[in-house]
């Protein structure tokens, strides 16, 4: 199992989330992941990318496995607390 940060890529300020976090799957499969707000703007979590069927939004895709989605979100939070902390992009530039 290989799992890799791609990107992050922040929404305006008026978004009620703060972006959109890419991992890759063994190479194969790019994961799409919402950067939501914490409670009282502290911190964040993360949703999987969704769409809206009827009035409800449903998740774009689901990983049946424990083990995949704490590694995946382990490397998204490694990843993404540094370009917060810092507000450097993976390619060096300011987000």
């Amino acid at each position: 199992m290989k799992i890799e940060f791609i990107d992050y890529k922040p929404t305006p300020l008026e978004e009620k989330q703060l972006g959109v976090a890419t991992v890759s799957y063994d190479d194969k499969i790019w994961l799409r992941y919402k950067v939501q707000k914490g409670k009282d703007d502290k911190g964040f979590y993360l949703k999987p990318a969704s769409h809206k069927i009827g009035d409800e939004y449903t998740p774009s895709f689901i990983i049946d496995s424990n083990f995949v989605n704490t590694a995946i979100d382990d490397c998204i939070r490694e990843n993404l607390k540094k370009y917060l902390d810092t507000g450097i992009g993976n390619d060096g530039l300011p987000f």
